[in-house]
C-alpha cells in the first residue's frame, strides 16, 4: 500500500492531496488519480452532490467510497455520493443504499419507499447483498417503529424476494433470510421452522443459535432457550452471535457480571472482525479487486447492527454498576452507539438513564422527547416517556402523545395506548370520556383475547388493574378483565421465575418451614413517605417490639433511598431494614435468601416491581396488605382484608385467598399534624367565624359529575358554608371549573369553592382537616 493510499484510507484527506500535488508521481494510473479527485472532494465536510455527479468519477469508485464510509459511519457522505450514483443511473442495488442511509440518519417518518417502485422487475436471481439490506429495514422499523405498520410494498417485495430465493438457493443461508424475515414479521414459529430447518443442513453455527434462542426467548421459552446455548458451546471460543445470545439472557434475569464479560468478548472480537475486513478491503480496492472489495466493506456493514447493540446493551449495564469510571464508560460506548446508528430509540434509552446518574442540564425526559423527534413511531420510546411523565405526575403531555400514537398504533400496542389514555383522563377527572375507553378496553381484552400477546401483558396489567376498580364496582365484569389479562401475564412470570431458580442454582424445595414464625418481612416500593409508608409504619413497629419475630422492613425502589421517612425508619432499633434496588431477578434472590416465614408486600397491582415477587414466592406464606386490591397472582398467596372491603361472597372472584381480620385491615396512630392556627388560616381565607367550612380532599381521580352534584346539593342546604377543596382536583383545572359551573348554575357564589395548593409536606397537608368542620368523602 502508498503513502498516498494510507493517507487516503485513514481519512487524511488534505495530507493525500497535499502529497499527491507535491509529488505527481505518486499518481501511477487512472485508479490513483480517481482517489486524488475523490480526496479533493471529501476535504468538504458538506459534500455537494452536484460536485460528484460534473466529477470524473465512474459509479464504482463512487460505490466503493460510499461503502467505505457507511462502514465507518459516515454515514451523510455515503449518502450524498450514492445520490450521485442514482443522478446518474437506475441502479437497483444503490436505491437500497440509500434507503438504507436514510433509514439511519433521518427520522422514520420522513423515510420514503417509493425506492420499491423502481426494483428492476426482472431481478430474482439469490443475492447477499440485496438480502441483506432489505433484512436491515425490516429490522429497523420493526424495533424502532414498533407503533407503525410495515409499509405494505415492502412487506410484500421482502416476501416475495425470499421466497424467490429459497427457489433458487435452497440453501442454509436461503433458509436462515426466511426465519429472520418471519422473526421480524412476529411469526415465531415459522421462523424457528426454518432456522431448524438451516440447522439440519449445516449443524448447529453460532449465528443459529443466537437466532433460535432469540426466537425461544419471544415465545417465553427462556429456560429452554438457556438450556440450547449451553448445553452446545462448541463456537463460543471463535463466534461472538452465541455469546452474545447467552449474554442477553444471564442479564434479563440477574447474571450482570457474567453478561458484561461475555458482551467485553464480544465486542472484542467484533472489533477484530471490523479490523480484519477494513484491511482485507482496502487492500482489494488498491489492486483492483472490486468485488471482494465490496463483500468485505459489506462484511463490516453486517456488524453494524449487533455491534450497535452490544454498546447499548454494555452502556446500559455499565450505569448500574459498581464499577471504577462506570460514567466515563457508560459515556463512551453511547458516543458509539449513537455513530453506528443515529437513529435507533435504545441509544437514547440508555443516554437517558446516563443523563439521570450524570444530574445533567438534559434530564431523562428532555433527552427523550429529543429521540421521538429522530424516531417518532418509536414504541420503546413511547412507553418510557410515558412512563417517567406519570412518575412526574404529568397528565396532558402523555394523553396528547398516547392520543397521537393511537391514530398510528399497531393493533398488538393500541391496549397500551388506551390505558395510558384512562389513566390520564382519570387523573383529569373526564369520567364520561373514561367510561368510552374502557369499554373499548374491556372489548379487546374480552371478545378480542387473541391480539394481547403475553410479551405486552405486563405494559397494560397495572394500569388496568389499578383504573378500574377506581371507577366501576361491577366485580363480575372487573373480574372478567383482571382474570384475562393475568392468564397472558402468568406465563412471562412462570418462566421468569423458572430461569432465576435455575441460574442462581435455588433449590425450591429447600425452603425451611419452622413450627413457629420467625421472620416476618414487608415489601414495598413506597417505603418513602408515600401513605401505604405512612399507614404500615406503627404497625410494622409494634409487631417488631412485641411479637419477638425478626422484622424486616424491605424497600424495593431506589426511589426510597436516602428519604426522610426512610432515615426515621432506621433509627428503629427493632426493625431491620434491607434495601434491595437492584434488578427483580435479584430481589428474589436475595429475598429467598433472607429465609422469610411469612413475605407481605404492601401495593398489588398498583407496581410493577411486586408481581414478579409475589408469584415467585420467595417465603413460605406469601401475601399482599394494604395498598390495593389483591393482585390476581397466585392461588397459592392470601390478600389481608375484612369484611366491610371484602363481604362474604366475593371470595370466588378472586385467585388469592382472602383472609379476614376480625375488627379491621388496618389500623395507625395519630398523624402528626402541623402546629398552625386554625383561626388565624380561616381569616386568611375570608371564612367567617359562624361559617361551616367543608372539606372535600380525596384525589382527583374519585371525582366524578354525582360528586359534584352532591356538593351543590350539600351547600345549597347550608347556606353558611364553604366548600375548601384540598386534593389534586386544581392540580389539572378541569374538575375544579366543572364544580364551579356547577356552582353557577344552582345559582351558588363559586367563590364559596376554595382551593388550597399542594403543601410541602404531609403534616400541613394535615392541618386543613384541623382547619374545616366535616369532612366530605369521595361518592359514590
Amino acid at each position: 500500500m502508498t503513502i498516498f493510499y494510507n493517507l487516503f484510507f485513514r481519512n487524511k484527506f488534505r495530507e493525500a492531496v497535499d502529497l499527491a500535488r507535491d509529488n505527481p508521481s505518486v499518481l501511477q494510473n487512472d485508479f490513483d488519480n480517481y482517489h486524488f479527485v475523490l480526496a479533493n472532494i471529501l476535504l468538504n465536510n458538506e459534500v455537494a452532490v452536484e460536485d460528484v455527479v460534473n466529477s470524473v468519477l465512474p459509479n464504482y469508485i463512487l460505490d466503493l467510497e460510499a461503502l467505505r464510509q457507511e462502514s465507518g459511519f459516515s454515514y451523510e457522505k455515503a449518502l450524498v455520493l450514492r445520490q450521485a450514483i442514482a443522478m446518474r443511473a437506475n441502479d437497483f442495488c444503490n436505491f437500497l443504499g440509500i434507503a438504507a442511509l436514510t433509514l439511519k440518519t433521518k427520522p422514520m417518518s420522513e423515510c420514503n419507499f417509493n425506492f420499491i417502485k423502481n426494483i428492476l422487475p426482472g431481478i430474482h436471481y439469490p443475492s447477499v447483498i440485496v438480502s441483506n439490506r432489505i433484512l436491515d429495514f425490516l429490522r429497523h422499523i420493526t424495533f424502532n417503529g414498533g407503533l407503525i405498520h410495515i409499509p405494505l410494498e415492502l412487506l410484500e417485495f421482502a416476501k416475495k424476494w425470499f421466497d424467490n430465493y429459497l427457489v433458487n438457493s435452497p440453501t442454509y443461508r436461503g433458509l436462515l433470510y426466511n426465519g429472520e424475515l418471519s422473526f421480524y414479521l412476529g411469526d415465531y414459529d415459522k421462523a424457528l421452522y426454518y432456522f431448524y430447518q438451516a440447522r439440519n443442513l449445516t449443524g448447529n453455527t453460532g449465528l443459529i443459535q443466537y437466532w433460535i434462542a432469540n426466537t425461544l426467548c419471544k415465545q417465553i421459552r427462556y429456560c429452554e432457550a438457556l438450556d440450547y446455548l449451553t448445553n452446545d458451546t462448541t463456537h463460543f471460543f471463535n463466534d461472538f452471535w452465541s455469546k452474545y445470545a447467552l449474554s442477553g439472557i444471564l442479564g434479563a434475569w440477574g447474571k450482570q457480571q457474567d453478561s458484561t464479560t461475555l458482551l467485553e468478548e464480544v465486542l472484542e472480537m467484533i472489533s477484530q472482525k471490523v479490523l480484519f475486513y477494513t484491511k482485507n478491503s482496502n487492500i482489494f480496492r488498491r489492486f483492483g479487486k472490486i468485488r471482494l472489495a465490496k463483500r468485505n466493506y459489506y462484511g463490516i456493514i453486517s456488524l453494524v447492527a449487533i455491534y450497535h447493540e452490544v454498546c447499548c446493551d454494555l452502556g446500559s449495564i455499565s450505569i448500574y454498576s459498581k464499577r471504577e469510571n462506570y460514567i466515563n464508560i457508560s459515556q463512551q460506548l453511547c458516543l458509539q452507539a449513537s455513530k453506528s446508528y443515529p437513529t435507533s430509540d435504545r441509544t437514547f434509552i440508555v443516554m437517558s438513564d446516563l443523563s439521570k446518574k450524570m444530574k445533567s442540564n438534559f434530564t431523562p425526559i428532555d433527552v427523550l422527547q429529543y429521540g421521538l423527534k429522530l424516531v417518532p413511531s418509536s414504541w420503546l420510546l413511547f412507553c418510557r416517556l410515558i412512563n417517567l411523565w406519570f412518575d412526574d405526575f404529568k397528565v396532558f403531555e402523555p394523553l396528547q402523545l398516547a392520543s397521537n400514537f393511537l391514530q398510528q398504533c399497531d393493533p398488538k400496542n393500541r391496549l397500551f395506548c388506551l390505558s395510558v389514555m384512562a389513566k390520564c383522563f382519570l387523573d383529569l377527572g373526564l369520567r364520561e370520556e373514561l367510561g368510552v375507553l374502557l369499554d373499548e378496553i374491556q372489548e379487546i381484552l374480552i371478545i378480542k383475547d387473541s391480539s394481547v400477546a403475553p410479551s405486552n401483558s405486563l405494559e397494560i396489567y397495572s394500569p388496568i388493574c389499578f383504573i378500574v376498580p377506581s371507577v366501576r364496582d361491577n366485580i363480575l365484569f372487573n373480574n372478567l378483565m383482571f382474570t384475562t389479562i393475568t392468564d397472558k401475564y402468568k406465563p412471562v412470570l412462570k418462566e421468569g421465575t423458572k430461569v432465576i431458580y435455575k441460574l442462581f442454582e435455588i433449590d425450591v424445595k429447600a425452603k425451611k418451614k419452622h413450627s413457629q414464625i420467625k421472620k416476618i418481612g414487608f415489601i414495598s416500593p413506597n417505603f418513602r413517605g408515600h401513605v401505604v409508608s405512612l399507614l404500615s409504619i406503627d404497625v410494622i413497629k409494634e409487631m417488631s417490639e412485641i411479637t419477638g419475630i425478626e422484622v424486616y422492613m424491605i424497600p424495593i425502589d431506589d426511589k426510597c433511598e436516602h428519604t426522610d421517612f426512610l432515615k426515621k425508619a432506621k433509627q428503629i432499633q427493632t426493625i431491620k431494614i434491607v434495601e434491595l434496588y437492584e434488578t427483580v431477578a435479584i430481589k428474589i434472590k436475595n429475598l429467598i435468601e433472607l429465609e422469610l416465614d411469612v413475605l407481605i408486600e404492601l401495593d398489588g397491582a398498583t407496581s410493577s416491581l411486586t408481581p414478579p415477587i409475589l408469584y415467585s414466592q420467595p417465603a413460605i406464606v406469601n401475601c399482599s396488605w394494604l395498598g390495593f386490591d389483591a393482585p390476581y397472582i397466585s392461588e397459592d398467596n392470601y390478600f389481608l382484608c375484612d369484611r366491610y372491603t371484602h363481604p362474604p361472597g366475593v371470595d370466588e372472584f378472586y385467585p388469592e385467598k382472602l383472609i379476614r381480620l376480625p375488627h379491621s385491615h388496618m389500623c395507625v396512630k395519630e398523624f402528626e399534624v402541623a402546629d398552625k392556627d386554625r383561626n388565624e388560616f380561616r381569616e386568611s381565607r375570608g371564612i367567617s367565624a359562624d361559617q361551616i367550612v367543608f372539606i372535600y380532599p380525596p384525589a382527583v381521580r374519585k371525582f366524578n359529575y354525582e360528586t359534584a352534584d352532591a356538593h351543590v346539593q350539600i351547600l345549597s342546604r347550608v347556606p353558611n358554608s364553604v366548600l375548601l377543596i384540598k386534593s389534586s382536583l386544581g392540580f389539572t383545572g378541569y374538575p375544579l371549573k366543572v364544580l364551579k359551573d356547577k356552582f353557577e348554575e344552582a345559582g351558588l357564589s363559586p367563590d364559596r369553592v376554595i382551593y388550597i395548593e399542594r403543601t410541602p409536606t404531609t403534616a400541613e397537608h394535615r392541618f386543613y382537616f384541623k382547619a374545616a368542620d366535616i369532612y366530605l368523602d369521595s361518592y359514590p
